[in-house]
């Protein structure tokens, strides 16, 4: 039998934030985008079969209600994340 993988990923080139975020991990952090992952999928055996965003369906909350954080300095930055959403890859693989 062969074998199907999902993956969801929000640190990725594509989503702005990905910039701040990257900086506040402890250790290094590879930022890639939604080219390059599908890529390593496919290196690694994976036929990629399908590639999108997924957004929160309640979307962003009012800015009264933002309260800055380092993951969100700005209710701009929020926004953009919000609007990148998670980036979604399905992929299978005979076995």
């Amino acid at each position: 039998p062969g074998a199907e993988l999902m993956v969801l990923i929000d640190l990725y080139a594509e989503n702005p934030c990905a910039a701040i975020w990257k900086g506040l991990f402890p250790f290094p952090v590879v930022v890639r985008g939604e080219s390059e992952w599908a890529a390593a999928l496919k290196r690694t055996g994976w036929r990629v079969t399908t590639s999108r965003r997924i957004l929160d369906p309640q979307g962003p909350r009012p800015e009264s209600e933002f309260e800055p954080s380092e993951w969100s300095p700005s209710y701009d930055d929020y926004l953009a994340e919000k609007q990148a959403g998670t980036l979604r890859l399905g992929a299978t693989r005979s076995g």
